[in-house]
């Protein structure tokens, strides 16, 4: 079992911050399930959330990769970098797919976003 975070149904109001700055890693599914989520005022929920398991899913799915495809190349470029701000690595992410999309990568991000 992966992990499952349910935020379904709530009314989250005022100054609440909910699950800012969180860390989700390892490498089963995640699930993040947010149907019919109110959020109101301030109130912020999941800001500068890290799923790092996309990173390491890459990581592992790059070594049986062909070595002389230009996907291969990109990822790699990805992965050389060592801290990637969330606006800079879904900026990659989207222009990675477009070039790619029917690459590793894209299989990735599809299987991450069919469970969430």
């Amino acid at each position: 079992m992966g992990i499952e975070i349910n935020l379904s149904d709530m009314r989250i109001n005022g100054d609440a911050q909910i699950l800012n700055r969180a860390t989700i890693q390892g490498n089963q599914d995640v699930g993040i399930k947010l149907n019919n989520l109110d959020v109101n005022g301030k109130a912020v929920v999941f800001d500068d959330l890290k799923i790092n398991s996309i990173l390491e899913e890459l990581n592992a799915s790059v070594q049986r990769m062909d070595k002389n495809s230009d996907e291969y190349c990109k990822i790699q470029d990805m992965l050389q970098e060592k801290q990637w701000n969330e606006k800079k690595f879904i900026k990659c992410v989207k222009e990675h797919v477009s070039d790619f999309s029917q690459g590793v990568l894209a299989s990735i991000v599809a299987n991450f976003l069919t469970n969430l």
